[in-house]
């Protein structure tokens, strides 16, 4: 075959693969199944008047996590106390201090450091009560995990955090435990302790 027909030949391929690609195609005899995908439900909007910010997501976990950090090897009793109050505003920074920073943690932290214990707060979640331009109320779910030499364990805790908006931003200014009653028990040392001297030694 000379040289043009060698030409011919070819295109004529080309021509017979380009209309098998545009083709439209039987997809009933594909041997493969078709991939699906699974699609997540839409995240449940919040009232576009008062959005939860980034600022207070930031500043009830920061605070939450804060609250539920000692650790044995903390300089001291109070250390957690630092962690929480950088997310209080100046007032209730001062109240956490006087309630559970004027002791040297007594029994309870003799018992952190001897048995080894680690205390965190995780899966945590945010639940909006109410929300202004200057305040905001809201109900936190998390578990109180601990961890030590005698074993680790978790309890389910639900409390109620308000914050209110500063010229630093979003604040916590109370923090209380939530009860299925018409009222909020009293503020309590984040060891939940009956017991009024934890961490006041």
């Amino acid at each position: 075959m000379n040289k043009r027909g060698w030409i011919i030949a070819l295109s004529a391929v080309a021509a017979l693969l380009l209309i098998w690609l545009v083709a439209p195609k039987d997809h009933s005899q594909q041997s493969e199944p078709s991939m699906t995908w699974e699609v997540e439900s839409p995240a449940p909007q919040v009232d576009p008047t008062n959005p939860i910010t980034p600022q207070i997501t930031m500043t009830i976990h920061g605070f939450v996590e804060g609250y539920y950090s000692w650790s044995y090897q903390d300089s001291s009793a109070d250390a957690w106390i630092d962690r929480a109050a950088k997310w209080c505003s100046s007032q209730y920074a001062k109240k956490i201090l006087k309630a559970y920073g004027q002791g040297d943690g007594g029994s309870a932290w003799t018992e952190i450091q001897e048995t080894r214990q680690v205390s965190s707060a995780q899966n945590l979640e945010i639940s909006q009560l109410s929300l202004t331009d200057d305040k905001a109320e809201f109900l936190v779910s998390f578990d109180h995990v601990t961890q030590s030499a005698e074993g680790d364990g978790y309890r389910a805790a639900n409390k109620v955090i308000e914050l209110v908006n500063t010229r630093e931003g979003w604040l916590v200014n109370s923090w209380a435990d939530f009860s299925d009653g018409p009222k909020f028990v009293d503020e309590v040392a984040p060891t939940d302790s009956p017991d009024d001297q934890y961490f006041i030694g």
